[in-house]
Parts: structure tokens; sequence; C-alpha cells
């Protein structure tokens, strides 16, 4: 009896965790999507612009949309910055070892 419970318990953990997580995830693409939104208003854009960049890598499926924005060329130039400031960690193709 003691087992099952256990089973049990270890069961719904793991399924809290993993809404958790999925929970998680949702709420950082709804805050990316929101930055990106406010790059086009003059008052918040910068604001926008220096969190945009401490997101990563993830934030480049949002940003490159907006580089074929002609109508706005801050907004084009502000991802560009963006997109320029991401690290990427991976190890680049042209280094090789010596």
């Amino acid at each position: 009896m003691l087992k099952k419970t256990l089973v049990v318990i270890l069961v719904f953990v793991f399924a809290a965790t993993m809404i958790a997580g999925k929970t998680y995830a949702l709420d950082k693409d709804y805050k990316i999507k929101r930055l990106v939104s406010q790059l086009y208003e003059r008052r918040t854009a910068m604001d926008a612009q220096r969190q945009l960049t401490t997101y990563g890598t993830r934030v480049t499926q949002y940003v490159l949309p907006l580089l074929k924005d002609k109508s706005n060329e801050s907004v084009r130039v502000m991802a560009l910055r963006i997109i320029e400031s991401i690290d990427d960690s991976r190890p680049s193709r042209r280094s090789s070892p010596v």
C-alpha cells in the first residue's frame, strides 16, 4: 500500500513540475512579445531594447520579423542592435583547434 501511495505522489509531483515548466516558458514568451511591441513606442523603446538583450537567443524569433518593417527605421535599427548583442555561446565554425 505504501509503495502504491508513493508512486501516485511521485506521478503527481512529476506532472506538477511539467505543468509549472510550461507555464514559466509561456510567461517568458509573453514578456518577450510585450517588450517587442514596446519597441514601437518612443517612450519605452530604449528600455525594452535593453531588457530584450538579456533574454539571449530566445528573442531571435520575435525580433527577426522586425527587420522587414519598412515603415519604421528606428525599430529596424533596434532589432539589429538586439540581434548583435545576443551572446551566442556556440563555438564558431571558423575556429579550428591547433
